[in-house]
């Protein structure tokens, strides 16, 4: 299986935006298939389109992936959390990390 570290703490709080981070370490070659899911009762408040990703690994590599996942003004303000979901040659990984949704800055203190 890939070594695998995942993590969603870097928060854009003027626009309600998560930054995630995955570093994939596989221990064998393989292409990789990845997907990031949000339960469905915060999903519909995301507007970022969620798809499985290819990446092909030829030699066993280190790959790391950023993003970031929006979500609307209508998003009730609590902690969440974001699964991804790895699977290479048959083998499935599944990480969790959570998040905090906070007030969006109104004004900027000077």
């Amino acid at each position: 299986m890939s070594n695998l570290k995942f993590s969603c703490d870097s928060y854009n709080n003027d626009d309600l935006t998560i930054h995630y981070r995955i570093e994939i370490t596989p221990s064998e070659k393989g292409d990789i298939y990845y997907g990031i899911q949000l339960p469905s009762y915060v999903e519909q408040y995301s507007t970022t389109q969620f798809k499985v990703t290819r990446i092909k690994m030829k030699t066993p590599q280190t790959k790391i992936i950023t993003g970031e996942i929006a979500f609307s003004e209508q998003t009730q303000l609590q902690s969440y959390y974001m699964k991804l979901i790895i699977v290479q040659n048959g083998g499935i990984q599944i990480s969790r990390s959570f998040f905090n949704l906070i007030e969006p800055n109104k004004a900027k203190l000077i």
